[in-house]
């Protein structure tokens, strides 16, 4: 990760040893949040079409079966290997969509609470920047590149 900042040629007063450290994890939480942001999303959209396809199918075979509704409905589904395969399909992907929006939660709580610790102390850790020169630069950097606001809370 300190390839990238030497790549970008900040300038070397920019960035103290511990602002290094905290800039790094702060972009590896925030793309850990992405990543299980976008896991959430595909199967959330994997759990859709399964209830889709789950419904549209269990409509034709209740309706090719004559509109039983009632005690012959659960030994239709059962009956239905297809069915099955669906309702099961559908329950992992609920589970899957539970798990993630967990990760997605604590990631995005680890995140939150190291973005905020370091424009807390932002002060501290650009000491010889009393003009803002050089943590303006990082600033807009992180904001551009990697979508991490340190501007504000």
């Amino acid at each position: 990760m300190m390839k990238q900042f030497k790549e970008w040629n900040i300038n070397p007063y920019a960035l103290t040893k511990v602002s290094l450290v905290m800039l790094e994890e702060m972009v590896t939480r925030k793309e850990k949040w992405d990543q299980y942001k976008k896991a959430k999303d595909h199967w959330s959209l994997f759990t859709l079409l399964s209830l889709g396809l789950f419904l549209l199918f269990g409509a034709q075979v209740i309706r090719s079966v004559g509109g039983a509704i009632g005690p012959n409905l659960l030994s239709i589904l059962v009956g239905n290997v297809f069915l099955l395969l669906l309702i099961l399909l559908f329950a992992v992907g609920l589970v899957q969509v539970k798990l993630f929006t967990k990760k997605v939660t604590k990631a995005e709580d680890e995140f939150e609470s190291l973005r905020i610790e370091c424009i807390d102390r932002s002060s501290e850790l650009w000491e010889e920047d009393q003009g803002w020169k050089y943590r303006d630069d990082v600033f807009t950097y992180m904001k551009k590149n990697h979508d991490v606001n340190l501007y504000y809370k």
